[in-house]
C-alpha cells in the first residue's frame, strides 16, 4: 500500500513539474502580448494626443492585462516618489525588478530596459521610432515563445509524466 501511494506521489510530483514548466511558458507569452499592447497604447498616445508620459503610465495601470497593469502600477508608484531620479532610471529598474514576478527572461528585460534610452527624452517622432523597434523586438520574442510553447509545451508535460513513471519503475 505504501509503495502504491509513494508511486502515485512521485508520478504526480513529476507531472506537476512538467505542467509547471508549460504554464511558465504560457504566462511568459501572455505577458509579452500585454506589453506589446501597452507599447501600442504609448505609441498611439504619443502620436495622436502627445499625452505626458506620467499620465500614460497612470492610464496603463487601469487598462490592459493584469500583469502589465502590475508593471505600470509599480512604475507609476516610482514616478510619484520625489527622489530626484530620472524617468529612464525608474523605467530600467522597474523592468529589472519586476522581471521575475512577471516571468520575463533576459531578452525581454533587455528590450524593456532599452526603451528607457529614448522614452521621455527626445521628440515624439524619435520616441515613436524607438517604440516601433521595441514593439518589433518584443513581438519577435513573443512569436518565438509561442512557437516553443507549441513544440515544447507538450514535451514538458510528457517528460514530467515519463520521468515519474521511470522513477517509480526504478523504485520497484
Amino acid at each position: 500500500m505504501l509503495r502504491l501511494i509513494g508511486s502515485i506521489l512521485v508520478i504526480g510530483a513529476s507531472t506537476a513539474l512538467g505542467l509547471s514548466a508549460r504554464q511558465r511558458m504560457l504566462r511568459r507569452a501572455n505577458v509579452l502580448a500585454q506589453l506589446v499592447q501597452a507599447i501600442d497604447f504609448i505609441a498611439a498616445e504619443l502620436s495622436e494626443r502627445q499625452t505626458p508620459l506620467p499620465e500614460m503610465i497612470y492610464r496603463l495601470t487601469q487598462e490592459g492585462g493584469a500583469d502589465s497593469r502590475r508593471f505600470f502600477a509599480e512604475m507609476d508608484r516610482r514616478i510619484r516618489q520625489e527622489d530626484g531620479l530620472s524617468f529612464s532610471y525608474r523605467w530600467q529598474t522597474t523592468a529589472r525588478d519586476m522581471a521575475e514576478e512577471l516571468g520575463l527572461e533576459g531578452d525581454e528585460v533587455a528590450v524593456l530596459r532599452d526603451a528607457a534610452l529614448y522614452l521621455g527624452r527626445y521628440q515624439a517622432e524619435q520616441q515613436l521610432f524607438g517604440l516601433q523597434q521595441t514593439r518589433a523586438r518584443l513581438e519577435a520574442i513573443r512569436v518565438h515563445v509561442c512557437g516553443e510553447l507549441k513544440t515544447k509545451g507538450s514535451i514538458y508535460r510528457t517528460c514530467g509524466i515519463a520521468a515519474g513513471i521511470v522513477t517509480v519503475l526504478m523504485m520497484l
